[in-house]
């Protein structure tokens, strides 16, 4: 855990949180336009995109104001465009011990102890990527209804704290995909199986180690920190560059070969979105690509526009694997160096992260529906080092969806 390191620092030393220099190009992450507005765009519309977002950088002048269409638009939060914005802009309190901090983008940050985890609100994250977004109130459920282009619809459904449960994809003809499947039911079904492998073995289940309990608190079931699983690292005997890859070191063919490779090694079992997130070892179990030519200046999470050119290579061969099963999902983490206070560095990296989703969608006709994004702050440093490291202050991406939960068409 980056909270749990000891480190040492001049009194003077530059935080990586602060706010990024005032002349760096960039373009803003997510707004309430939607990430993808014509069914094909070519790409010739899409470098008029990235060049008239420099011009606009480059004079100051902001892109012209689009009218909410519903009501659910009208409420997504503007986004700070410091991070000391956010600072300031800060919630905090304690329940039980746990200290929970609010701030800006539904980002809620929760520390137990000294472990800290992000989690951000699904239906702002859906609001500022999809337009004409339409919410129900199911019983418990929040249900936000996305159009896309050929009359498919992606339904989110959210629990009583905002928390993702499901993510479906339903097609014209009404057939539904669940995409994302991240209920309860999903560990309690796969506790029962390893319940019954155990008694097959002799096992007795209730010597082994579970923090789970009743009731749920910030989203979590009992413990705030309850998604831990127990699960070896795995055993990885494929050469490691093509494990561990390099960004600027692979062809855009051999990226979507990479991206669809299986498990390094077996897994019996599917997990929940949540558990993918919060579990180092389970997502060891995918290769991912680090963008070793997309990094952030400090304090900063937006992109400059050669940056986002950058990402055309990785966002064709995503849509290459889309192409092959829509039902793919991409986790796009976050990442920053060692520099700071460890909750700004993990409010820091998310917001990269999502950084990178937005411009994926927004102008490489990456589906949203087929990302996810979670900041880890300086938990994952690439280069072992606590002083200020630009290659640490990046993103990875990595194919998920032999990992998680999801269900058939119906």
């Amino acid at each position: 855990d980056a909270t749990e390191r000891t480190r040492r620092r001049a009194p003077a030393e530059e935080a990586e949180a602060e706010s990024a220099p005032a002349e760096a190009p960039a373009t803003t992450a997510p707004s309430t336009r939607e990430a993808e507005s014509e069914p094909e765009r070519t790409r010739r519309e899409r470098t008029g995109d990235r060049e008239r977002t420099g011009e606009r950088e480059r004079t100051g002048e902001r892109a012209p104001a689009e009218a909410p269409a519903t009501a659910a638009e009208a409420e997504v939060e503007v986004e700070p465009e410091r991070f000391q914005d956010v600072r300031e802009g800060r919630r905090e309190r304690t329940e039980d011990g746990v200290t929970i901090t609010e701030e800006a983008g539904a980002r809620t940050i929760i520390q137990e102890g000294t472990q800290l985890i992000l989690r951000q609100a699904e239906d702002e994250r859906v609001r500022r990527t999809y337009s004409n977004v339409r919410r129900e109130r199911r019983g418990d459920e929040d249900v936000l209804i996305a159009p896309r282009e050929g009359n498919v619809e992606i339904i989110t459904i959210l629990d009583t704290d905002g928390n993702l449960q499901r993510r479906i994809r339903r097609e014209a003809d009404g057939t539904e995909t669940v995409l994302i499947d991240n209920t309860r039911q999903v560990r309690t079904d796969r506790d029962r199986r390893e319940e019954r492998r155990g008694e097959r073995r002799g096992d007795r289940r209730d010597d082994r180690r579970d923090d789970r309990r009743e009731g749920a608190r910030f989203g979590y079931d009992g413990s705030s920190f309850s998604f831990r699983v127990e699960i070896p690292p795995p055993v990885v005997r494929i050469p490691r560059d093509r494990y561990i890859v390099d960004y600027g070191d692979v062809y855009e063919d051999d990226l979507a070969d990479i991206f669809l490779a299986p498990p390094v090694a077996e897994l019996r079992e599917r997990y929940t979105l949540d558990e993918v997130r919060y579990n180092p070892n389970l997502r060891d179990y995918m290769a991912r690509v680090d963008l070793d030519t997309v990094t952030f200046d400090t304090g900063s999470w937006r992109l400059s526009r050669a940056q986002i050119d950058q990402l055309e290579r990785v966002a064709d061969a995503m849509n290459d694997v889309i192409a092959l099963n829509p039902d793919e999902i991409f986790l796009i983490e976050g990442h920053t160096d060692a520099v700071g206070r460890a909750i700004d560095n993990l409010s820091l990296s998310d917001r990269r992260a999502e950084s990178v989703a937005f411009i994926l969608s927004q102008f490489y006709d990456v589906p949203p529906e087929n990302l996810v994004t979670q900041g880890y702050g300086e938990e994952f440093l690439k280069i072992d080092t606590q002083e200020a490291e630009r290659r640490n202050r990046r993103v990875t991406i990595r194919r998920i969806t032999p990992l998680i939960a999801q269900g058939p068409r119906g």
